[in-house]
């Protein structure tokens, strides 16, 4: 399977490339498999198109006449910019940092990691409003909220 080819499931896929980024190249790719008689409807997104397919769909063969009119599909897509890769380096280094002070969490990914902590501080804020401790339910209430605010802003596109 191409590398542009990022997600397919049963009757649907998903196409992302640099290149799909440009408008004119976008435009192309939409006409192009707009005319396949296996695609039912292609949606644009940004830098990247999703096919809703027919049932007997050859998705290698739609891809190979696409890559025909599209030669630049066929290169890999550009890396990631420095600004990209700082903000990695950054998560990976607070994620090798938690791992060193919770020893349990070291072959965690950080999302789980993020995901486990929201949930522990939203039980800690449960915990503490029926015991009592109204200082440490205000507290917590407060963080999970901005834990929360926090994960729904950073997935906002697949929310």
């Amino acid at each position: 399977m191409p590398s542009y080819l990022v997600h397919v499931m049963e009757g649907r896929a998903r196409l992302r490339h640099a290149a799909l980024r440009d408008p004119e190249t976008c435009a192309s790719a939409l006409h192009l498999l707009q005319e396949e008689k296996e695609v039912r409807e292609v949606q644009p997104g940004k830098g990247s198109l999703v096919l809703l397919l027919t049932e007997q769909a050859n998705l290698p063969a739609i891809c190979e006449r696409l890559e025909e009119k599209l030669p630049q599909l066929v290169s890999p897509a550009p890396r990631a910019t420095a600004g990209q890769t700082d903000r990695a380096a950054q998560r990976s280094g607070l994620h090798a940092m938690l791992g060193k002070l919770l020893p349990g969490c070291s072959g965690i990914t950080p999302r789980r990691m993020e995901t486990r902590a929201m949930f522990g501080v939203a039980g800690l804020c449960v915990l503490s409003g029926l015991i009592g401790g109204k200082g440490t339910h205000v507290l917590s209430g407060g963080l999970f909220a901005l834990m929360a605010a926090r994960h729904v802003w950073v997935r906002r596109k697949a929310l």
